[in-house]
């Protein structure tokens, strides 16, 4: 019986088709997994590449602001004038201010910047499809840094950040 079994095993070739269904099968399976995994990995990448840009534009802009004792364009948003230059000087060199809203047109690393005589605002996109912004209130009982977080509209454009004094908009810790 044994020698019977041994000549049949030197017969088969291949797989069988059963075989092969099983295989395909556990692939499925796997993929099915690790598709939905990879894709919430990627927008929570994309946030935080958002996130960063806004940290070190304003990294920056407290740069400037311990330098000269004010911000940088005080009253206005920046536009191409010395100040940006200042800004971009101080700034990651893959940062790019823009004056205006940032949508889902403007490229990576687009941040916009306002300033007041108190604060300063950083706004920016994600490619996930959310808006942050992040407000630094330099003096007074508010001083400190203020996040806040938003989906972009259908068109794929931002809304300007809320005023510095919104209540239950802001808020501190992170996004």
């Amino acid at each position: 019986m044994l020698k019977r079994i041994r000549e049949e095993q030197k017969n088969e070739d291949g797989f069988t088709l059963i075989e092969l269904m099983v295989v395909v099968l556990i692939i499925s399976i796997l993929i099915a997994i690790a598709i939905p995994t990879f894709l919430g990995a990627r927008e929570g990448a994309e946030d935080r590449s958002a996130q960063s840009n806004l940290r070190n534009a304003l990294t920056a802009a407290k740069v400037y602001y311990a330098d000269e004792g004010e911000w940088i364009g005080a009253g206005a948003d920046v536009d191409t004038s010395a100040e940006i230059r200042a800004l971009v000087a101080l700034a990651e060199p893959s940062l790019t201010f823009q004056d205006g809203a940032v949508s889902n047109a403007s490229a990576s690393g687009t941040v916009r910047a306002v300033f007041t005589d108190q604060s300063a605002v950083f706004s920016g996109y994600s490619e996930s499809g959310s808006c942050f912004h992040l407000l630094e209130q330099a003096t007074g009982a508010t001083a400190g840094t203020y996040y806040y977080e938003v989906d972009a509209a259908a068109d794929g454009s931002c809304a300007d950040a809320p005023a510095a004094n919104a209540a239950n908009t802001w808020v501190t810790g992170g996004w």
